[in-house]
């Protein structure tokens, strides 16, 4: 059975509205977004690729549709979806990340589009937003910030955008405001059949919002303008263009009713941004350490043993730590787990022969790290091990071959010694293995990492958190290791951003 509707989107540098954009459209029932990002470095990627956790987004590269100006990728984006997705959803609308949907009669998109099984199209009228006198980027989301918007009768509330059924697009593009479908099953919000002016996508009446409109947040604040001025030099945007896009005249409150909604939805957000981005970066960091500090320092490896004298072992199906009693020999399931400290780290290690088709090929497989906490019992040196940001404890559960993180006490059963491995390892062999097993972060859809620009977009307070749990002279290694100069690195540390 197919699924009702799909937001289609391209963007580029669209941080600043993006939380907002896909957070408002969630509270109004759309459940799958497909976005090409067309190579944003503000952030949106790293936005966007957090926010697949908790939403159904398709998320691909524009890039796949070659170089050129913007508006060729945008026109192929759209027909891509439109012939991709024909089989998956009954009906997708392409707008842009400025662009907010709103219903007045209705409280969601599966409601508002049960009046229209008998057509394949639905143009929706623009409605202006303006700067509502903000000079600065206001602190909220963008439909409580930005309340005031232009007259019906202004120029740019004649364009639509348009919901369109897939399996009735033609292939013949004409705009990115409307598609060819058959004029007798092309109606506005209202119901009414669409009238085109001299260009098809510029509505000859007067726009109907009584239903539904598009909340076209096109200009924003004098900031935001600005801005956008910068990076799109070939628009010739002056003060004077500002004034007539900046239309003001009249207040829409209607949206406030569901701030409360949208704040929480938000917040659901940027802590799935926060939690995704910090698995990035300790990925990021445990890369850049494995690979470095080993080939320059060539740390000693030792095996784990608990306090109940078994050896600790990795179960690469498991993705798990179990207890052996033989580190030699572990079971048909595991791998002897090694361990090394860098800086105030500890990894855990496990080497592994992985065959790909004919060829045996060795892997290393780094299963996790860290910080260490050392104590000492009746005189002995022991360590216990807690995961990073946590302060739950790693345990080995007596009688049993299991290995929790669950604890927070610090008891004699928690506590591990290090030993030398039963044979020695060569860690050029080590150094060798992992430099040629390990790819340069990035998702899969190729791009790569680019950590000062989510940092810069995301306050992630546990990364903050991670880096000053070692010394500043460690953090700032790592934090350079990752792409950062030193200054940036610097205030990163010191909370100073």
């Amino acid at each position: 059975m197919r699924k009702k509707v799909a937001i289609v989107c391209i963007l580029k540098n669209e941080y600043a509205v993006l939380p907002s954009w896909l957070c408002w459209h969630r509270l109004l029932g759309f459940e799958h977004f497909i976005i090409f990002d067309d190579g944003s470095t503000d952030g949106c990627w790293e936005l966007l690729c957090a926010a697949k956790k908790i939403y159904n987004i398709d998320l691909r590269l524009a890039s796949i549709f070659g170089p050129g100006e913007y508006i060729i990728r945008q026109e192929e984006a759209y027909k891509f979806a439109l012939s991709t997705y024909k089989d998956e959803f009954e009906w997708l609308l392409p707008i842009d990340a400025d662009e907010f949907i709103n219903f007045n009669q209705v409280q969601n998109v599966s409601t508002f589009l049960e009046r229209f099984d008998h057509v394949d199209g639905i143009a929706v009228n623009w409605c202006q937003y303006g700067s509502s006198g903000h000079v600065l980027d206001p602190r909220g989301p963008v439909v409580e910030a930005y309340t005031r918007h232009g007259p019906p009768e202004g120029v740019f509330a004649s364009h639509v955008k348009s919901f369109v059924r897939p399996e009735a697009f033609t292939g013949n593009w004409i705009n990115v405001h409307c598609f060819d479908l058959p004029s007798d099953r092309y109606v506005d919000a209202s119901g009414s059949p669409v009238e085109w002016g001299l260009t098809p996508g510029i509505s000859a009446r007067m726009p109907n919002w009584s239903a539904a409109k598009i909340m076209h947040f096109q200009v924003r604040s004098m900031q935001s303008f600005v801005e956008r001025t910068k990076k799109h030099r070939n628009l010739s945007y002056t003060t004077d263009i500002f004034r007539q896009l900046d239309t003001n005249h009249h207040e829409d409150l209607a949206p406030l009713a569901r701030a409360a909604e949208l704040d929480i939805e938000i917040c659901r957000l940027h802590k799935a941004v926060e939690h995704s981005l910090i698995e990035k970066f300790l990925q990021c960091l445990q890369d850049t350490i494995i690979k470095n500090y080993i080939e320059s320092k060539r740390p000693t490896l030792r095996v784990i043993k608990s306090f109940h004298n078994t050896y600790l072992a990795f179960d690469p199906i498991d993705d798990s730590l179990f207890q052996v009693e033989d580190v030699g020999l572990p079971d048909d399931r595991g791998l002897p787990v090694y361990i090394f400290k860098a800086f105030d780290f500890v990894f855990f290690i496990a080497f592994a022969d992985k065959r790909r088709g004919d060829i045996r090929a060795p892997l290393i497989d780094v299963i996790g790290f860290a910080r260490m906490a050392v104590t000492g019992f009746d005189q002995s040196e022991r360590y216990g091990f807690t995961r990073i940001g946590s302060q739950f404890l790693y345990s080995a559960e007596m009688g049993t071959s299991r290995v929790t993180v669950d604890k927070v006490l610090w008891s004699s059963w928690e506590m591990f010694e290090l030993r030398d491995p039963p044979s020695t390892r060569d860690f050029e062999e080590v150094a060798g293995i992992w430099t040629a097993a390990t790819r340069s972060p990035g998702d899969e859809a190729g791009a790569s990492f680019d950590f000062r620009s989510a940092v810069q977009a995301v306050d992630a307070r546990g990364i903050f958190d991670e880096i000053r749990a070692i010394d500043k002279d460690d953090a700032i290694l790592v934090l350079r290791s990752v792409g950062l100069d030193k200054g940036c690195a610097n205030a990163i540390y010191n909370n100073r951003r």
